[in-house]
């Protein structure tokens, strides 16, 4: 199957969709209260899909999802997405129409100046002394590390 073939796929388009949907959810609780309401608005109105669901209904629904999932990466609401969606009875239309250009390639540009290669630190093939390990485990650019221990007496 060719790449063109890999995208118009329903199946596919649909769980890039629910995929990008559910990282949506994940980053809506880092942003404020106000921004996080025009989220929901905002997945409520993507997860209403046409009833007579067809590809091109749901590329456009998709591309709304992952534009939307990019300018939550970026760390602030972006374009359409500032103010309300169209009602429930109108189909959206196309991102390119709605979406300036400039606003666009700039969300762009700052999910690449976001996505880090997290920085390994050098293997000891000779093992790690125990008051090293924390520091010798690889770190997350963003986030935060938990480790667990479990003893037993047996």
């Amino acid at each position: 199957m060719n790449y063109v073939a890999q995208r118009t796929d329903a199946g596919e388009l649909k769980r890039n969709f629910f995929h990008n949907s559910m990282v949506v959810r994940a980053l809506s609780l880092l942003f404020p209260v106000r921004d996080r309401e025009k989220v929901r608005i905002w997945l409520s109105r993507l997860h209403r899909l046409p009833r007579q669901l067809d590809t091109a209904a749901l590329t456009v629904h998709g591309q709304y999802m992952w534009f939307l999932k990019k300018c939550m990466q970026t760390g602030c609401l972006r374009e359409p997405f500032r103010r309300p969606p169209p009602p429930t009875g109108q189909p959206l239309p196309p991102l390119r129409s709605v979406v300036p250009i400039d606003v666009y390639e700039s969300v762009i540009q700052a999910c690449k100046r976001n996505a880090k290669e997290p920085v390994l630190p050098p293997y000891n093939p000779e093992g790690t002394w125990p008051a090293n390990f924390y520091w010798e485990q690889p770190q997350p650019v963003k986030g935060a590390v938990c480790y667990m221990a479990v003893f037993s007496d047996t």
